[in-house]
């Protein structure tokens, strides 16, 4: 049986935002779930740093952390009410930040958008989601917005896939799967 007590939303700036937090939010409060939402954004200093720069550069990174704070309090806030939540921002690369955050917090699920791209467009803007799917030592939840926007199970889950083989991975993959279908209480 499934234990969901810690969930690990991930979320960037772009339309999977709702998506993933409606997810989240969902299996938060089926299972009674602490949730932590996490934003990564990677600040950079410009190549032509100098030393006289750095008072500069210092405000300019703290800006670009509180309008990275105030976005995603706002973001969840807009999508989840006042549903319970910790929110974290980590100066990182996405994929790294979510691997390290779902390490730390304890994960019992984390759950990313997609866009499912493919061919050369995956190849020359990588994927975040393939690498957490890949790389992460939890479950993954991988979402994709529903038709019209709407939240990805609308109707229920449309396509599934869980391959399997005939190790204990394989059994907790289908608990998952299970969960997945057959739980009207998340959807």
């Amino acid at each position: 049986m499934i234990d969901l007590r810690r969930v690990l939303a991930a979320v960037d700036a772009s339309d999977w935002t709702g998506p993933v937090l409606a997810a989240a939010g969902d299996l938060r409060r089926a299972f009674g779930a602490d949730l932590t939402v996490l934003h990564a954004q990677l600040l950079l200093p410009p190549p032509y740093f100098t030393e006289r720069a750095v008072a500069a550069l210092a405000q300019m990174l703290d800006s670009q952390r509180r309008a990275g704070e105030e976005w995603l309090r706002q973001t969840v806030a807009r999508h989840l009410g006042d549903a319970p939540f910790t929110a974290r921002l980590v100066e990182a690369a996405p994929a790294e930040a979510i691997l390290r955050t779902a390490r730390q917090v304890e994960a019992d699920l984390v759950v990313v958008g997609t866009h499912g791209r493919t061919g050369l467009q995956r190849l020359l803007l990588g994927s975040v989601a393939e690498r957490v799917l890949r790389e992460c030592d939890r479950p993954v939840l991988a979402v994709r917005p529903g038709p019209q926007g709407q939240p990805p199970w609308a109707g229920g889950p449309r396509r599934s896939l869980c391959p399997v083989n005939f190790r204990e991975v394989s059994r907790r993959a289908l608990d998952w799967m299970e969960l997945v279908l057959h739980s009207p209480d998340w959807r």
